[in-house]
């Protein structure tokens, strides 16, 4: 350790039990006592020398969140040159080390200058203290977990107590009532709160409070539970009952006995036995009859096990005819039942729950939809069986499904509407507009792939003679039969298209000039070998066709028309029924 100059200060800093440093103006640790490398576990060759956020570990706040080494206590007092008092830190060095705590205070020894200035830090380890807040916190939290649980558990006791038939009740060990339900409170002719707090010396005669006594010593005594039959009297009008009653002791966490669960059954009588059964029958029956949804018990091999009126409703069976029977009635067909026993097994043997809408038939054979829900009564005993729930959804799958066919036919007359929108409604061949978006994808695909593609720009000879002698109803025949020939000549790749009037153009993909030529021809010939209807004469057509191809220095697919319809117009002035091509050089032969 550095000296400082005192021999008493020397021994003061390696006596003190708290942790002391020195940092200078550049944040470099220069002094470090003992109970430091203690508290912080590293030697004092690891201090001297290096910034506090140079130390091995990671700080933290209380909360967990990391301490900023702007923050730091040291690094607060040289910025700001002021004190810095109690600050709380926790250091982990290792992910599995203890965490320990310390309180930090700062503040600065002043040098001749302001380079010379050094800060001063005292920390005291507070490990214990700051551990016994937390374990304090944790305990607290526990509490206040275990007291709302015990409110919860309260709440429901009470709720079961309400319910049940029979007379329910708690004592604590010196046999003072704690609780009951309205059956007690019925024996004893007496409201709960007149009961509670109260022992059976106080509520009932002398010879049934001894009898209840000695059973409640027993069942203390023994710790087990405990049943008795005996000859009681009701308060309420004084009328004997055989009553068989269950004692068992109540234990708190540590296993001791802290009080008495009773439960009494009247057995005066079987038929009163049976009615009692009965209405307990009958209430389970009313919920499952009056529940809007259907409820049924199948076993793991999907035989019906028990179905409410709903379950058995949306099916069209009577109980009766699903009790026994197996599930496979149920679906549309067989394969429906196989494939929902290979998707639900893996399911609800893990303790999960398998929900779907699922295709299903009713005995009348209308198909329905259901909406399911299966879950194992216990996983513990699969051979249970599985709880299933059903809700009929036919309604609302009719309605998706609805949807989802007008949404179908939607897009289908959409794509008619726009087949039609492109489509010549004489010719039924592509329309102008067909043919120019055509054109503009296949000029941007020529100027980025350099593919041949040529355009054919075609006209009908004398077309107006055609008109003005057979009418234009005879004209129409002769533009459909044009059309006709273009689209029987025209591979997968060519669009051919009415231009307009008797003009129609064919779109050759990957087709140079001279492969143009030679189908020009071939079309050229087709038409001429026509023979159409004129009433009670016949006639032929001839074209001229004009043939251009994309040029590498042409700026837009119009222009390879434009060069077509010169050509076809030299065809023309050349005697007709003829193919020109253009005559400007072509990149594609």
């Amino acid at each position: 350790m550095r000296r400082l100059g005192s021999t008493f200060l020397d021994k003061l800093l390696r006596s003190a039990a708290e942790g002391i440093l020195v940092l200078d103006a550049s944040h470099k640790i220069t002094v470090c006592n003992p109970a430091a490398c203690h508290i912080l576990g590293l030697d004092e060759g690891r201090i001297l020398g290096s910034t506090p956020d140079e130390l091995e570990g990671v700080y933290v706040h209380e909360d967990g969140s990391v301490f900023p080494p702007s923050q730091y206590p040291a690094e607060v007092a040289l910025r700001t040159g002021l004190p810095c008092h109690d600050v709380t830190m926790g250091l982990r060095r290792t992910t599995g080390e203890r965490r320990i705590w310390i309180t930090v205070n700062a503040d600065i020894l002043p040098g001749r200058s302001k380079s010379a200035t050094r800060v001063f830090v005292v920390f005291n380890d507070i490990t214990a203290h700051i551990e016994t807040k937390i374990r304090l916190r944790e305990v607290l939290r526990a509490r206040e977990e275990l007291f709302q649980e015990l409110e919860r558990s309260e709440a429901s006791m009470r709720g079961l107590l309400q319910v049940m038939p029979s007379p329910v009740w708690m004592k604590d060990l010196n046999g003072v009532y704690l609780s009951c339900n309205a059956e007690l409170e019925r024996f004893f002719n007496a409201r709960g709160k007149d009961i509670i707090g109260k022992t059976d010396e106080e509520l009932t005669s002398r010879e049934d409070a001894a009898l209840f006594v000695v059973t409640d010593r027993k069942a203390i005594e023994t710790g087990d539970r405990i049943q008795t039959e005996h000859w009681v009297t009701y308060a309420s009008d004084q009328h004997r009952a055989f009553m068989s009653i269950v004692k068992m002791p109540i234990r708190d966490a540590g296993g001791n006995i802290t009080g008495i669960l009773g439960i009494a059954h009247d057995m005066t009588e079987k038929k009163q036995a049976e009615d009692q059964l009965n209405g307990l029958m009958a209430y389970k029956d009313a919920i499952l009859a009056n529940a809007p949804i259907g409820l049924s018990v199948f076993s793991v091999d999907r035989l019906c096990l028990e179905a409410n009126p709903s379950f058995c409703s949306i099916f069209g069976y009577a109980a009766a005819e699903l009790i026994g029977k197996s599930s496979r009635s149920l679906f549309r067909d067989g394969s429906g039942f196989e494939e929902l026993g290979l998707k639900i097994w893996s399911v609800v043997l893990q303790g999960g729950t398998y929900t779907a809408d699922l295709p299903m038939r009713r005995r009348d054979t209308i198909d329905i939809w259901v909406r399911t829900v299966i879950h194992l009564i216990d996983i513990k005993t699969p051979d249970l069986g599985v709880i299933v729930i059903v809700t009929d959804v036919t309604a609302q799958k009719t309605l998706e499904l609805d949807l989802q066919r007008s949404n179908a036919e939607l897009q289908k007359r959409t794509e008619q509407l726009q087949a039609v929108a492109r489509t010549d409604a004489l010719t039924e061949i592509a329309n102008r507009r067909a043919f120019i978006e055509a054109a503009e994808a296949e000029f941007l695909r020529f100027k980025r792939f350099n593919s041949a593609t040529s355009v054919l720009l075609i006209d009908i000879d004398h077309f107006k003679m055609i008109n003005d002698t057979f009418g234009h109803e005879i004209g129409d025949h002769a533009l459909i039969a044009l059309a006709a020939t273009l689209k029987s000549l025209a591979r997968a790749t060519d669009l051919p298209a009415r231009f307009g009037g008797e003009e129609f153009v064919v779109l050759l993909s990957g087709t140079g000039s001279q492969g143009a030529l030679e189908v020009a021809e071939r079309i050229r010939g087709e038409i001429a070998a026509l023979s159409i209807s004129g009433g009670s004469r016949h006639f032929g057509i001839t074209v001229s066709i004009g043939v251009a191809s994309f040029g590498s220095s042409d700026d837009s697919w119009s222009q390879a028309i434009a060069r077509a319809d010169v050509a076809m117009y030299r065809a023309k002035s050349l005697g007709r029924n003829q193919v020109v091509v253009d005559a400007k050089p072509h990149d594609f032969q």
